[in-house]
């Protein structure tokens, strides 16, 4: 029942209006038809899990009260099956949504208020409270269809942010194959596991600043996870896909590892995720390209410098003159640490769709033949590298599973 406000009432025909109200609700709880109703809701949740309970008669009727204000089930099956596809419909809106559809909802179907001079308070809260009166009905009676409609928005949701940040990053006609990012070892593909997993702890730990609440070991397994799946994947997938399986996958373990796995809270996970990561593809594929092109070369130098380290053979110096017979000079971005026969042991950095070699670059590699490893990168691998570290970062406070989650509310 509408609880009232003194904000929400402005003089006396909003008075007369609540009290009205206050009249009809109480007349909706006292209809014959509300214990039956709320009874057999309560009965059939039992048989489906759906997160409706009812400790005390009042709390029954208020079951069968919601029921009748939804209307009664479709009698014959066309409405039923137009039933079915409008809760495959709202599960949808809300995985897309983060389970906030009802709020948007009854925030919308509110604005009349605003022009009509009625109290918007008043307006948002019973709109809000049919919508959730209407997931109720919605779990009780039509439990697939809302668990089908919430799995195709979260696809749906992934496949549109990895769409949305393609499209909105810089696009380029043509460039050499070398561009592309290089196929990783399985020995890399670890090395940037434990990277992600570290990624994930820092961000648990940040999460746990927040919110003003330590969380217990579960908590950081399941952050390291995601990190670690986000690493591990980040290459082969890309950043928005490789995000939502981080992000399902710190939900569903700190699920486990507590008892329960919430099937809709590892979806918003997966959603939220992905969201994070098409951010992060979009603010570093369009920031990396709008760099000067000395900031670029320093970042493709650094780039290089960091694919060196999870190789396992970092850097041992930088700038390294190289003297050319017969006159003329190169600098080499990085000479490694180890010198392994048959492997390059120096290496150049190259950054964008245009940057070549100079001429004495290419008379030094000719001259060295397999000494040099060239390094191309575009603004797409520094989108990827931004979207995962960004995902991975967020995971913890992102996660359904975890009760201190602080950057989307319950």
């Amino acid at each position: 029942m509408p609880d009232w406000q003194d904000d929400d009432v402005d003089g006396l025909d909003d008075i007369e209006t609540w009290m009205k109200q206050r009249a009809a609700d109480v007349a909706r709880l006292n209809d014959q038809q509300t214990e039956p109703l709320g009874r057999s809701l309560w009965a059939a949740t039992t048989q489906t899990d759906a997160p409706i309970s009812a400790f005390t008669p009042g709390d029954v009727r208020n079951l069968g009260a919601s029921q009748l204000d939804c209307g009664p089930q479709p009698a014959t099956p066309v409405a039923n099956v137009l039933g079915r596809l409008e809760a495959a419909g709202r599960g949808a809106e809300d995985a897309v949504l983060l389970g906030h559809g009802d709020d948007v909802e009854a925030g919308l179907r509110s604005i009349p208020s605003l022009f009509s001079g009625a109290p918007i308070g008043s307006s948002y809260e019973d709109f809000l409270k049919q919508a959730q009166d209407q997931d109720s009905y919605d779990q009780a009676h039509y439990p697939l269809s809302r668990g089908l409609g919430e799995a195709a928005g979260t696809g749906l949701a992934l496949i549109g942010t990895d769409g949305a940040a393609a499209a909105m990053v810089p696009r380029f006609a043509t460039f050499s194959a070398a561009r592309v990012m290089p196929a990783l070892t399985n020995l890399e593909r670890g090395r940037l596991a434990l990277g992600g997993a570290g990624v994930g702890l820092l961000g648990q730990d940040a999460t746990d600043l927040l919110s003003g609440h330590p969380s217990g070991w579960r908590d950081y397994v399941g952050a390291a996870l995601g990190g670690a799946t986000i690493g591990a994947t980040g290459g082969r997938l890309g950043a928005v896909p490789a995000a939502a399986l981080g992000g399902g996958v710190t939900s569903s373990a700190d699920g486990l590892l507590s008892g329960q796995v919430d099937p809709t809270g590892v979806e918003h996970s997966m959603v939220a995720a992905g969201y994070l990561g098409g951010g992060g593809q979009v603010a570093g594929e369009i920031g990396s390209n709008a760099l000067d092109f000395r900031d670029k070369g320093k970042l493709g130098e650094w780039l290089s410098d960091a694919k060196s380290f999870f190789q396992g053979n970092p850097v041992a110096a930088t700038q390294v003159v190289r003297y050319l017979p017969g006159g003329g000079r190169t600098v080499l971005d990085g000479v490694l640490t180890n010198n392994v026969d048959g492997l390059p042991y120096e290496t150049e950095s190259k950054f964008g769709p245009t940057a070549r070699l100079r001429k004495n670059q290419r008379v030094y590699q000719a001259q060295n033949p397999g000494l040099v490893r060239n390094d191309y990168w575009m603004p797409s691998h520094v989108g990827q590298l931004v979207g995962g570290g960004l995902s991975a970062l967020g995971l913890p406070g992102i996660d359904w599973a975890d009760p201190n989650r602080q950057f989307i509310g319950p």
